[in-house]
């Protein structure tokens, strides 16, 4: 799946929540690993979500071990 695919999810549910859920989380994990391949794009997506401290606390164990 294309990095600005996964970047308007990300977005679109931040707008709708205002955080990421587990559920979010899980459901960008599975887009972002689709395809076998870990871009820098989207490895930077991961991390301002971690930076900035929009995860709740189950999806940030989510999205930490992308990294």
């Amino acid at each position: 799946m294309s990095a600005s695919t996964i970047e308007r999810t990300f977005r679109r549910m931040l707008y709708k929540n205002g955080r990421l859920s587990k559920n979010d989380a899980n459901e960008l994990r599975k887009m972002i690993l689709a395809d076998g391949y870990f871009s820098k794009s989207e490895k930077k997506l991961v991390s301002q979500a971690i930076e900035n401290d929009l995860l709740d606390e189950p999806a940030f164990e989510i999205f930490l071990d992308l990294l």
